[in-house]
């Protein structure tokens, strides 16, 4: 295969945000002020600044979050496949890997739900 468009592509895509970092140090404004370095909150002075501790809640979401979006990667290109693999070896076959793989993912999201992990106000 020829790989010049796909190397084309990568110089590109590293030289364009290359030059843009590089130009932007050049040639902007490197004015500094006391108000351009006070923390900006939609318009009003902040209350405190942001450095205390983030709740266990927000990383367990996003863990959560990272699973169930995995689930669709690996569904997707099942789905496609599927009646290939069915026409491989048969339609257990091709349904059978992706049934043990939904019940383990459905019982993940019974344990995260029955530890209380779904329940925002706790």
């Amino acid at each position: 295969m020829d790989f010049t468009a796909v190397a084309i592509f990568a110089v590109l895509a590293f030289a364009l945000p290359g030059t843009m970092l590089v130009a932007q140090a050049i040639l902007g404004p490197k004015v500094r002020s006391n108000l351009k370095d006070r923390p900006f909150e939609t318009g009003h002075d902040p209350f405190a600044v942001a450095r205390g501790h983030i709740p266990v809640k927000f990383y367990q979401v996003a863990m959560l979050f990272i699973i169930f979006d995995l689930e669709i990667v690996f569904l997707w290109p099942w789905a496609v496949v599927l009646r290939r693999l069915a026409a491989e070896h048969g339609l257990l076959g091709g349904l059978l890997p992706m049934a043990v793989f939904l019940g383990l993912l459905t019982l993940s999201y019974v344990y995260a739900w029955r530890k209380g992990v779904l329940r925002w106000e706790s």
